[in-house]
């Protein structure tokens, strides 16, 4: 999965009961169906516990937030040394 797929992920593409994200307008424009390991389920259920409670309120239906409960952006992350 490219990076790009992940950060446009909404909440509705993430289906953790039976462990499938729909990668939508992938490489070629074209959709996809990318079945998750247990371990990620795990990870990606947990991430979005503690995003629902610092952010239950999001203005953004994306399943990965930056500070605010905003989308994180599209260009690559700084981070701070």
């Amino acid at each position: 999965m490219r990076v790009g797929e992940a950060l446009a992920l909404d909440c509705g593409d993430v289906d953790l009961k039976p462990a499938l994200l729909t990668v939508g307008l992938a490489k070629g424009n074209q959709s996809r169906i990318v079945p998750l390991h247990s371990s990620t389920v795990v990870a990606l259920r947990d991430y979005a516990s503690i995003r629902d409670g610092v952010y239950p309120q999001r203005a953004t239906s994306s399943f990965f937030v930056w500070d605010g409960g905003d989308s994180l952006p599209a260009s690559p992350l700084i981070m701070p040394s």
